[in-house]
Protein backbone atom coordinates (compact mmCIF):
# COMPACT_ATOMS: atom_id res chain seq x y z
CA UNK A 1 0.00 0.00 0.00
CA UNK A 2 1.30 3.39 -0.98
CA UNK A 3 0.78 6.73 1.26
CA UNK A 4 -0.50 9.24 -1.21
CA UNK A 5 -2.03 12.91 -1.04
CA UNK A 6 -5.31 13.50 -2.31
CA UNK A 7 -6.09 17.05 -3.23
CA UNK A 8 -9.75 17.73 -4.01
CA UNK A 9 -10.45 20.74 -6.81
CA UNK A 10 -12.99 23.28 -4.72
CA UNK A 11 -16.38 22.36 -6.23
CA UNK A 12 -15.42 18.13 -5.66
CA UNK A 13 -14.03 19.17 -1.74
CA UNK A 14 -17.69 21.20 -1.36
CA UNK A 15 -20.24 18.40 -2.64
CA UNK A 16 -18.05 15.80 -0.89
CA UNK A 17 -15.46 16.68 1.97
CA UNK A 18 -16.76 19.86 3.25
CA UNK A 19 -13.01 21.72 2.36
CA UNK A 20 -10.26 22.43 -0.34
CA UNK A 21 -7.72 20.81 2.19
CA UNK A 22 -5.51 17.49 1.13
CA UNK A 23 -6.47 14.40 2.45
CA UNK A 24 -4.06 11.55 3.47
CA UNK A 25 -4.84 8.27 2.31
CA UNK A 26 -3.38 4.66 2.08
CA UNK A 27 -4.02 2.90 -1.28
CA UNK A 28 -2.84 0.59 -3.50
CA UNK A 29 -4.48 1.20 -6.55
CA UNK A 30 -7.36 3.90 -7.48
CA UNK A 31 -10.04 1.03 -6.67
CA UNK A 32 -9.11 1.40 -3.23
CA UNK A 33 -8.83 4.94 -3.02
CA UNK A 34 -11.91 5.04 -3.73
CA UNK A 35 -13.31 2.93 -0.78
CA UNK A 36 -11.08 4.81 1.30
CA UNK A 37 -13.01 8.03 0.07
CA UNK A 38 -16.17 6.30 0.38
CA UNK A 39 -15.59 5.37 4.15
CA UNK A 40 -15.10 9.16 4.52
CA UNK A 41 -18.06 10.65 2.29
CA UNK A 42 -21.00 8.12 1.57
CA UNK A 43 -21.94 7.96 -1.88
CA UNK A 44 -18.80 9.17 -3.50
CA UNK A 45 -18.17 5.66 -4.75
CA UNK A 46 -20.63 6.08 -6.85
CA UNK A 47 -19.73 9.73 -8.72
CA UNK A 48 -16.46 8.72 -8.74
CA UNK A 49 -15.57 7.78 -12.43
CA UNK A 50 -18.91 9.34 -14.10
CA UNK A 51 -18.45 12.70 -12.18
CA UNK A 52 -15.19 13.13 -10.89
CA UNK A 53 -11.99 12.12 -13.10
CA UNK A 54 -8.28 11.35 -11.22
CA UNK A 55 -5.07 12.87 -12.39
CA UNK A 56 -2.32 10.80 -10.75
CA UNK A 57 0.70 12.95 -10.89
CA UNK A 58 -0.73 15.14 -13.20
CA UNK A 59 -1.67 12.40 -15.56
CA UNK A 60 -5.18 11.44 -16.16
CA UNK A 61 -6.05 7.92 -14.84
CA UNK A 62 -7.93 5.42 -17.05
CA UNK A 63 -6.72 2.36 -15.50
CA UNK A 64 -7.59 2.27 -11.98
CA UNK A 65 -5.58 -1.06 -11.08
CA UNK A 66 -2.41 0.65 -11.53
CA UNK A 67 -0.24 0.56 -8.69
CA UNK A 68 -0.21 3.68 -6.83
CA UNK A 69 3.50 4.58 -5.26
CA UNK A 70 4.27 6.52 -1.89
CA UNK A 71 3.77 10.13 -2.22
CA UNK A 72 1.85 10.45 -5.57
CA UNK A 73 -0.37 13.42 -5.76
CA UNK A 74 -4.02 12.30 -6.79
CA UNK A 75 -6.17 15.38 -7.81
CA UNK A 76 -9.72 14.54 -7.78
CA UNK A 77 -11.48 16.44 -10.97
CA UNK A 78 -14.82 16.88 -11.96
CA UNK A 79 -16.45 15.92 -14.95
CA UNK A 80 -17.63 18.67 -17.34
CA UNK A 81 -20.16 17.73 -19.57
CA UNK A 82 -20.42 18.87 -23.50
CA UNK A 83 -23.09 18.97 -25.63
Amino acid sequence: MAIVRVVPMASVATAWFGSGEEITAEAGNLFQLVEQLERRSPGFAEAAGVAISFAVNGELAADWTVPLVNGAEILLVPRIGGG
